[in-house]
């Protein structure tokens, strides 16, 4: 992942044109954003991105559970993520939200009913890992 700064980032935001943009920041620099775009029927698209030397340290996590916080507060009512099979990070994630993964090959396409996550949202971050900022909306 390539290190961008925060006005970097909101440039590639603007330009994506997600509805929401979400980063977390550690040691000055922005390791991890995810992008949720709405789409119909209350549906949402969401893409999360860790820089590889701060996965599976809870920075998915913050940024995955205040995602599906964010969707919820627009009306949506469910989420798809699509990733890679060896992605066990995002894998567990979605299994903790009781979300369904389909897997074709290589890739997989997980299914979150929000909704049925919410009892969720109850503020289950690390306290040793910085909470997302919000960049775009």
């Amino acid at each position: 992942m390539v290190d961008l700064p925060d006005r970097a980032l909101q440039t590639v935001a603007d330009r994506a044109r997600p509805d929401i943009v979400l980063g977390i920041s550690e040691e000055g620099r922005i390791v991890g954003v995810l992008e949720l775009f709405k789409g119909r029927d209350g549906h949402a698209e969401i893409g999360i991105s860790v820089e590889d030397s701060f996965q599976g340290k809870g920075y998915g996590k913050a940024l995955f559970l205040d995602g599906l916080a964010a969707a919820d507060k627009l009306g949506l009512r469910t989420a798809d993520l699509y990733f890679a099979s060896e992605n066990n990070g995002i894998r567990s994630l979605v299994h903790g939200a009781s979300g369904e993964i389909q897997q074709r090959g290589a890739e997989c396409e997980a299914h979150i009913d929000i909704g049925h996550f919410k009892h969720g949202f109850v503020d289950m971050h690390d306290p040793g890992i910085p909470r997302p900022t919000h960049f775009h909306h």
